[in-house]
């Protein structure tokens, strides 16, 4: 989110009178030129998100559905813009309703297919983002077979949002419920049983997937799943251990073989630092062959703290900044 949504988001949860702002806001963005409209549909999402107290249901609508016709521009900027306001609309909209508005947004707009599940993935992700974890559960499902089919669709554009979806979708279909965690705390049993055994709510393809998109043939792609999978380290390191490190058992091999990529200095950067991510959320290494193994045993001994002292962000993609045409 950029500064003035940030500032724009804590204003509004001080403000008194919000409807008027919004409506203001929704009425010129039907008019506006295209940049103006960027700026409106980031200025709307902060207003979407700094709320305490909903929208009408009336406003909430049309703001909807004044994302989802611009979320099919052709405009890429635009369409991402739009994808994010629809994110925050997820915070006071049913996201099994919102989730078949995209859809529907997507299939009417009569772009290629490929364009078509672009835009949907975009919505998807905001989605991911942006809505209460409560409420995800009913479209987890569904926007984990949609990534799932991008992940495997020969358009390195839908490849590239498609790993960071997964990571997400699989952190959310990871989390351990609520009377879970209370059941848990109230009777001092180990957390790690219940966040490995929330972990197998997650499809087994999620392990195939990843390691295609490890594999592929286009370094952007690589670098997006490398990305993706430091989101799942930070966010949900238990899928690395669940099922005795059958993810990191898969992914490591490739993980590795990117870490040695000298002719492309950014993979193999890349690939390091989510390495170093990796092996310092495991206790215990998977069955590795003997290639993998003596290579993360030296990377361990020479490279994990030193990484792990200088690790940045900069300049790394974000799952807001891929999927872009």
């Amino acid at each position: 989110m950029c500064l003035s949504c940030r500032q724009l988001s804590h204003l509004v949860s001080l403000a008194t009178r919000v409807e008027p702002l919004a409506t203001e806001l929704q009425n010129t963005l039907v008019t506006a030129e295209p940049a103006i409209q960027i700026a409106l549909l980031s200025a709307l999402a902060g207003v979407l998100r700094g709320i305490t107290k909903p929208l009408s249901e009336a406003l909430v609508d049309k703001i909807q559905a004044s994302a989802l016709e611009l979320l099919c521009t052709d405009d890429d900027e635009l369409s991402l813009a739009a994808a994010a306001l629809l994110g925050a609309c997820g915070r006071w909209t049913p996201l099994p309703e919102l989730v078949d508005n995209i859809e529907a947004a997507a299939e009417a707009c009569g772009a290629e297919q490929w364009q078509q599940q672009l835009r949907a993935l975009r919505g998807y992700q905001s989605i991911l983002r942006n809505a209460p974890a409560s409420e995800l559960q009913p479209v987890l499902s569904t926007i984990f077979d949609a990534a799932g089919e991008a992940a495997k669709h020969d358009k390195i554009d839908l490849r590239m949002p498609a790993a960071h979806a997964l990571a997400r979708v699989a952190v959310h279909m990871a989390e351990p419920a609520a009377e879970d965690v209370a059941a848990t705390e109230a009777e001092g049993a180990d957390p790690e049983e219940l966040a490995l055994a929330s972990a197998m709510a997650v499809p087994p393809s999620l392990h195939e997937l990843f390691t295609a998109l490890l594999g592929d043939q286009v370094l952007e792609v690589r670098i997006s799943t490398l990305h993706a999978l430091k989101t799942i380290c930070k966010l949900r390191p238990a899928l690395l251990r669940a099922s005795n490190g059958k993810l990191a058992a898969l992914v490591l091999p490739s993980i590795a073989k990117n870490c040695l990529d000298s002719r492309h200095m950014q993979v193999s950067g890349a690939a390091k630092r989510t390495l170093m991510h990796v092996l310092t959320r495991l206790e215990d290494l998977p069955r590795l062959d003997n290639e993998t193994a003596t290579y993360v045993a030296d990377f361990t001994n020479r490279s994990v703290k030193r990484i792990a002292g200088v690790e940045s962000e900069e300049g790394e993609l974000s799952d807001e900044d891929v999927g872009k045409r």
